[in-house]
């Protein structure tokens, strides 16, 4: 954190994208309050939703030509996409992984770049919380 409030003070307009006013220091030491109380391991999974993820996972990364061209259009329409499988209270993102764990994650500048090597489609569960 030190770094970084010494970086954005010699680089004031690096912090936030260009044309938006910066966060005020409470708006910034609350977030940073949510994170640090809210973050907990992606790959926590209950039964119910386990079955399901495996499933789609399975279809997404099945091998043959026809279903590894149908998983590539299904990312490309839902790699923005907050995910809720039934069931369940949490949304997950569809993401690209270079392991079967989702440590190194496929970085692209579109969702349909060139990857360095083979991947594996997986649902990841996003740090924020559903609210109804």
């Amino acid at each position: 954190m030190d770094e970084l409030d010494k970086y954005l003070s010699e680089n004031p307009h690096h912090g936030m994208p260009y044309g938006f006013p910066a966060l005020k220091k409470e708006e910034h030491n609350l977030i940073i309050t949510w994170l640090k109380d809210e973050i907990k391991d992606d790959r926590e999974k209950s039964n119910t939703q386990s079955k399901y993820i495996e499933e789609f996972e399975e279809f997404l990364n099945n091998p043959k030509i026809k279903y590894q061209v149908t998983a590539r259009y299904i990312y490309e329409h839902l790699f923005l996409a907050h995910i809720k499988f039934k069931d369940d209270d949490s949304f997950y993102s569809l993401v690209r992984s270079y392991d079967n764990d989702v440590k190194e994650l496929v970085k692209t500048r579109v969702p349909y770049g060139k990857t360095k090597e083979k991947f594996y489609y997986k649902f990841k569960k996003n740090r924020f919380y559903y609210c109804p």
